[in-house]
């Protein structure tokens, strides 16, 4: 399948730390070269990851101990439960990513936006991760769809 739009989460979350490689549309190297926005990506990019999704414990280690997540459904999710949520979805489909966007908040904090595409339907996310015990974890995330056309 093609896919002009970005990466799929299928995508080597690694290649974030080669500069030699392309990043999807709408962000350069002059913003990720920082090392914090590429270990963020990295990290936002593996929490779309099948594999990460389906292991509860890969999900929690990325999540801060007071992550909060707002859900399209209006739910307030904390780390175990959604952790226990994306573990137990049925199947995992490929996420495409565009539009990565990474804004440094403070010397510990990190906001990044992007747009994400995941079997036709879209939605734009915003996660929030800060540094805690010298690792980034997400503490705050939020995933809102975009209407049909």
């Amino acid at each position: 399948m093609p896919e002009p739009s970005g990466w799929t989460s299928t995508t080597p979350v690694d290649a974030f730390r080669d500069e030699t490689l392309s990043l999807p549309p709408g962000v350069d190297w002059s913003v990720t070269a920082d090392q914090d926005f590429a270990e963020v990506i990295r990290r936002e990019l593996q929490l779309l990851e099948p594999a990460v999704r389906a292991d509860k414990a890969a999900v929690v280690a990325l999540l801060h101990p007071e992550f909060v997540e707002f859900g399209a459904s209006g739910r307030k999710w904390d780390a175990d439960a959604i952790a226990g949520a994306l573990a137990a979805e049925a199947a995992h489909a490929d996420v495409e990513v565009d539009a990565l966007a990474p804004v440094r908040l403070g010397e510990d904090a990190v906001l990044l936006t992007y747009e994400a595409t995941c079997g036709g339907a879209i939605s734009l996310r915003s996660s929030v991760w800060l540094r805690h015990h010298g690792e980034w974890l997400m503490r705050f995330h939020q995933g809102t769809p975009v209407p049909a056309a």
